[in-house]
Order: C-alpha cells, then structure tokens, then sequence
C-alpha cells in the first residue's frame, strides 16, 4: 500500500481529513475567494471611470490650454 495507508490514525499527524471536509473547506475557500474578488472587481471598474473621467478633464484642460496660447501668439 502507500505510505499513507501504513501510517495508520495514532501515526504523528493523528487522523487524517476524510476527503469530505477537505473538499468542504475548499468550497467555503473557493466561495470567500469568490466573493472577494468580486468586491475588488467593483472597486476596480469604478476606479477606472474615475480615472478615465480624470485623464478626460486633462485632455480637455490641456487642448483648452493649447487654444488660449495658440491665441496669445502674436502673428
């Protein structure tokens, strides 16, 4: 058999998990997992408009600076 079929239960890592609550913890793991990523996926994409919203007020603040500089110019 293998090596962990020998160890037996009174070997030094005491009982082993049956496959069960491993694959429950797992679950819960995965869900938390989940759920957290969604929240940083939200706060992410909401992120990203304010900053798209930023780079498009200095776009516009640049090419309105452009303009008035362009218009001080003497010809």
């Amino acid at each position: 058999g293998t090596g962990l079929d020998r160890l037996g239960g009174d070997s030094m890592f005491g009982e082993l998990p049956s496959s069960g609550a491993i694959s429950a913890a797992l679950k819960k793991f995965v869900s938390g997992a989940r759920k957290e990523f969604d929240a940083g996926a939200e706060q992410a994409s909401s992120t990203g408009a304010s900053l798209a919203k930023i780079a498009g007020r200095m776009d516009a603040d640049e090419e309105e600076g452009a303009r008035t500089f362009r218009g001080r110019q003497p010809e």
